[in-house]
């Protein structure tokens, strides 16, 4: 029996792949389209996993998935896997 190697490579989503999700996740898909590169400019470092994460944390605290609300969460997703949020607090807050 043989061994195959393969690497795969994982990349971040492209702002197309980044539309294309909210397109999905978001109860406002239309409003998709309305967005410029300079307001998605800022989401570099996002996955599919990310905008999962954000997704399931609007419908915890009972939010809608729009699409400028779910811009949001992800920017906070973002800026929590790089670091970038080193004051924030831990545990429920109301």
């Amino acid at each position: 029996m043989r061994r195959f190697h393969l690497k795969v490579g994982f990349r971040y989503l492209s702002r197309e792949q980044l539309k294309d999700m909210l397109r999905i996740f978001s109860d406002d898909p239309g409003t998709v389209n309305e967005l410029t590169d300079s307001e998605l400019a800022s989401f570099d470092s996002l996955t599919l996993g990310l905008v999962q994460a954000a997704v399931q944390h609007l419908k915890l605290v009972g939010q809608r998935p729009r699409v400028r609300v779910l811009l949001e969460a992800l920017m906070q997703k973002q800026g929590m896997q790089r670091g970038d949020l080193e004051n924030r607090a831990i545990g429920f807050s109301l």
